[in-house]
């Protein structure tokens, strides 16, 4: 669904990715971990059209975009970004709207859903995740874990093909981060395709699925699938 080829970028002359290779199947999570440095998040934001890089290309179903001196086809860039939903590390709520209202905002606006329809839409992603007793609350009102729940529902609102989340949970306390692993958990029991940064081992075991290491901005080490712990403890092992 996702593949990238002999993706490149450097920044102020340091190399950030150094060629990469991957294929991501649909319906499945891939983890993509490693140390801080190693090009994580920037080759997720690559994915998305949020960064440019300086060779190669990315494909997201039939479109594709290149890097480097290839003119990016507006058309693409926009397919990919729908077909993509992103969840940043930090949630990025609007802070004048309601979690319902930040949900329902793309849909009204970008995909052109009445506003009932919209809103509806936001109540079932918001129940989806366990807050729809939340819905009319506004992100200071929130948890951190709420807020990313909200963020991810956001992320889902648009019905993209694949959730790419960079280190949703490292920014919370491990109540919180429980809250939304386990919405995470019944995502990809759900088959949702996902691609998530962490740095944290124990947290790609519990939801199961390919774990890709990078480090240095090359691919290092990509194992089979695998399945998910039964505990879905992502804070045991912490020291992997």
């Amino acid at each position: 669904m996702i593949t990238l080829r002999g993706v490149k970028k450097t920044f102020d002359g340091r190399v950030i990715l150094r060629g990469v290779d991957l294929e991501i199947d649909e319906g499945g999570v891939t983890s993509l971990l490693g140390p801080s440095g190693s090009g994580k998040s920037t080759l997720l934001r690559c994915i998305n059209g949020l960064e440019r890089f300086d060779e190669g290309s990315i494909a997201v179903g039939d479109a594709v975009y290149r890097g480097g001196g290839h003119p990016d086809d507006p058309r693409a860039v926009a397919a990919i970004r729908r077909a993509c939903g992103m969840v940043f590390q930090q949630f990025h709520l609007f802070a004048h709207l309601t979690a319902e209202e930040n949900v329902a905002l793309a849909p009204e606006v970008v995909a052109k859903l009445s506003r009932a329809a919209a809103r509806d839409r936001a109540r079932d992603l918001l129940e989806k995740v366990g807050l729809s007793s939340r819905a009319h609350a506004l992100p200071r009102e929130l948890s951190g874990g709420e807020q990313q729940r909200v963020a991810i529902a956001r992320a889902l609102a648009m019905e993209p093909r694949a959730l790419l989340l960079d280190e949703p949970t490292s920014a919370l306390d491990p109540e919180r981060k429980g809250e939304v692993m386990d919405v995470l958990a019944a995502l990809a029991e759900a088959g949702t395709t996902m691609v998530l940064v962490t740095h944290e081992p124990a947290f790609a075991r519990a939801l199961g699925g390919r774990v890709v290491v990078l480090r240095d901005g090359a691919l290092a080490a990509s194992d089979a699938r695998s399945e998910p712990s039964p505990h879905r403890d992502p804070d045991a092992d912490e020291h992997d």
